[in-house]
């Protein structure tokens, strides 16, 4: 069975890849070796690290978070998620296609447990059997400040305000609106690509939505010109809908990952666990 690399931290394992199980996600995960990740702690499922991959593939054989052993190595299409469920889970109504078994010692268990309070350490996936090559990041299909590799300047200007709520209150908000705008953005590939058809006005409108909200209210400002570049490009016609949907999904969930990165998630959860406003009020 053929294996996959995985370095972290100078520690290395390696994932048996599940090609007969599931052909199509391997295959494009193997076009695209080898890549980098920074590493996010899932926020529901558990113990699971995950990363963003500029790749697009279909559910293989779906399976949900009871359904899967420890040291599931997955994609989540929805998101573009390379996961690694290593530990203990927890309830999350999830579909993911399975495409290997982790193979690691306890040193590169405890590199990923660390990520839980060290979110952005590198991943790096890559093929043993296959000739050196340098990793080369995405290229957008429009002209943006988006890196893939960088915190782009926009979102640090945001990160490094000062003020009453600031920079927490656009940082959280813009992460959930992110989130929002990557699923439905997702929502109308599988359409497009199922042959389906939307309405160009209101698919305008939505985007326009997010323009005011990530851009007006939050303060980011080209991250909301790079929508309105993707709105042009969708809504033009000037190149397939499937094909830009495909970046606009890429470029959003590296937008969404970079201010996930900013988020302190654990010392937001122990601060939650503290005895809230509402048990104060009800004693």
């Amino acid at each position: 069975m053929k294996k996959i690399n995985l370095r972290l931290n100078g520690q290395v394992a390696c994932f048996e890849l599940f090609e007969k199980e599931a052909p199509v996600t391997c295959a494009h995960l193997l076009a695209i070796l080898p890549q980098k990740i920074d590493i996010h702690y899932a926020k529901f499922a558990g113990q699971e690290i995950l990363g963003v991959l500029p790749m697009m593939a279909p559910i293989e054989g779906g399976k949900n978070l009871t359904e899967i052993e420890q040291g599931c190595v997955a994609f989540f299409p929805d998101r573009a998620f390379f996961c690694i469920y290593y530990g203990e889970l927890q309830d999350e109504e999830v579909s993911i296609t399975v495409i290997g078994q982790l193979r690691a010692d306890e040193k590169f268990i405890a590199e990923m447990e660390k990520c839980r309070f060290r979110q952005g350490d590198i991943l790096e996936i890559y093929d043993p059997d296959a000739a050196p090559a340098e990793y080369r990041p995405h290229d957008f299909l429009i002209d943006t400040g988006m890196r893939w590799d960088k915190l782009p300047d926009d979102i640090r200007r945001v990160y490094e305000k000062r003020g009453i709520s600031l920079p927490g209150g656009p940082v959280i908000y813009s992460d959930g609106e992110s989130r929002k705008l990557a699923d439905m953005l997702y929502t109308l590939y599988t359409c497009v690509s199922g042959g389906g058809t939307f309405d160009k006005n209101f698919v305008g409108k939505l985007l326009d939505y997010y323009v005011l909200k990530i851009g007006g209210w939050c303060g980011m400002t080209d991250c909301a010109s790079d929508i309105l570049q993707y709105k042009e490009l969708l809504l033009s016609g000037a190149r397939p809908a499937e094909e830009v949907l495909v970046d606009f999904i890429y470029w959003t969930n590296r937008m969404s990952m970079w201010i996930d990165l900013l988020i302190p998630w654990e010392e937001v959860t122990g601060l939650m666990r503290q005895p809230s406003s509402i048990e104060l009020l009800a004693k």
